[in-house]
């Protein structure tokens, strides 16, 4: 247990450490130490770290947040080589800045940034009415001659592992709970896929999955103890969705959701990604 001297000496320290990584300004105190921006609605608290990554936690009834309850949405830049592999720019976070100041009600907010080879970036977000609304785009290549798209990927792993130790290992209660458990993908080309999160995800799976990418996709899952939500994501504009199971086993597991768009065809800019939580 830290004693008063000891946490205040490990507060600084910790905040030195986040200023050398990232020049978004942050709340030095705690329980926003290292934070640029957060903002809390009536089931859904969103947050902005100072080296760029958001999260989404959906609340409890009482508006209680907990450690494991939060859904990322990691931002980034990748590159598509001829032989159509792909490859990821990495970013300097102390390259990210932003013109507005930090903030405990996060509304809307515009971050520019740095990646490699000069390449430049944007990224916007808005929260309103417990709506998160995310949309970012390649400003500049730089040196960079490989076509570059701009990308956010949420890890999904539905908490499941924090739910069966809860339960102390009982698989069988487990199994139970996640069994009900689904998500349903609406491509592109009108087609829907479902699947319970104990379905297996096999090698070429894949294309089943994704086809042409996804519009649309919903979540049911037991996330906070046995309380039920419907977690939403949309791709406005000309962008989609693509589901990435990093190997086989079953999707409780974790899974990743990847959000992309071809910037030559969005010539109004209106690729969005949107993700709302919904109480059942």
């Amino acid at each position: 247990m830290f004693k008063p001297s000891q946490k205040l000496i490990a507060s600084c320290f910790l905040a030195l450490t986040l200023l050398a990584k990232a020049e978004l300004p942050s709340f030095q105190e705690t329980p926003w130490l290292g934070y640029f921006a957060h903002g809390k609605g009536k089931i859904m608290v969103v947050k902005i770290s100072a080296d760029g990554l958001i999260t989404a936690h959906p609340v409890g009834k009482k508006g209680e947040e907990r450690p494991y309850l939060k859904i990322p949405f990691q931002f980034s830049i990748r590159k598509a080589f001829p032989n159509g592999k792909i490859g990821r720019l990495k970013f300097d976070p102390k390259t990210l800045k932003s013109e507005s100041k930090i903030t405990d009600k996060l509304k809307e907010v515009t971050i520019t940034g740095e990646a490699g080879l000069g390449a430049t970036f944007e990224i916007s977000l808005l929260f309103k009415r417990d709506t998160l609304t995310l949309g970012g785009k390649v400003t500049g290549t730089g040196t960079e001659k490989h076509p570059l798209s701009f990308y956010y990927q949420s890890r999904l792993h539905h908490f499941h592992g924090q739910l069966l130790r809860r339960l102390k290992g009982d698989q069988a209660a487990f199994d139970k709970i996640v069994e009900k458990d689904w998500f349903k993908l609406h491509h592109l080309d009108k087609n829907k896929e479902k699947r319970t999160l104990v379905d297996v995800f096999e090698t070429g799976d894949d294309k089943t999955l994704n086809g042409p990418g996804s519009s649309k996709v919903e979540i049911e899952a037991a996330i906070i103890d046995k309380n039920k939500r419907m977690l939403i994501f949309e791709a406005k504009g000309p962008s989609h969705f693509r589901l990435i199971k990093p190997k086989p086993g079953p999707f409780h597991q974790g899974y990743l959701l990847d959000w992309t768009f071809d910037q030559t065809k969005d010539k109004d800019d209106e690729a969005r990604l949107t993700f709302e939580v919904d109480s059942l």
